[in-house]
């Protein structure tokens, strides 16, 4: 292994690079791609997430996180890591870091899938349409009854494209939405 302990050749080592789309499967992460809770308390925890759902990254399940892939780039380098919650999410954030460093520049979510228990399914995947640009689409169910006699469910999708600035800070733009109520389009905002 290259490097010090904690690096990014040793992420480099451990991964593969980052490919133009992911996808989220339900196998769990192999032993040696789960992240420490040394390397978590230092480089993760701390860190604001730009995009996503949380102000910062959830600590409370530690030994639920994964090193998922890299990608270098000209002034920071950019390494993905899969989450995985207690309710059946997989949520995969992408990091970007100081060039031959790990200080974290910015952090945000890029994917995910699953469920709550309690009638919401959702997925957010997409493509990198080039190094810097991701553009993802986020479908998201409720349905909290889950009776086929009545129709209260609800369908939210939502295109947004993440950018990697050239400092390495992301920035999502929401680019369209659609709202479905009881089966009817209320809302479409482009």
């Amino acid at each position: 292994m290259v490097g010090s302990r904690f690096s990014f050749d040793v992420i480099k080592y451990k991964t593969s690079e980052l490919e133009s789309e992911f996808y989220l499967d339900n196998q769990p992460p192999k032993k040696e791609l789960w992240m420490s809770n040394e390397f978590l308390e230092k480089y993760i925890f701390p860190q604001p997430i730009a995009i996503g759902y949380f102000n910062y990254s959830p600590s409370k399940y530690t030994n639920a996180y994964a090193f998922k892939a890299y990608k270098e780039f000209l002034n920071f380098d950019l390494f993905t890591f899969i989450y995985n919650n207690d309710d059946g999410c997989r949520i995969v954030y992408g990091a970007t870091t100081l060039k031959d460093t790990l200080q974290i520049l910015s952090t945000g979510v890029i994917g995910f899938v699953g469920d709550d228990g309690a009638g919401w399914i959702g997925e957010k995947k997409g493509k990198w349409v080039t190094p810097f640009i991701f553009n993802a689409i986020e479908i998201s169910n409720y349905d909290d009854d889950f009776v086929a006699t009545t129709n209260n469910s609800q369908i939210d999708t939502i295109w947004s494209t993440i950018h990697i600035n050239s400092k390495g800070i992301f920035k999502e733009t929401v680019t369209k939405e659609v709202h479905y109520r009881d089966g009817r389009k209320i809302q479409s905002l482009n």
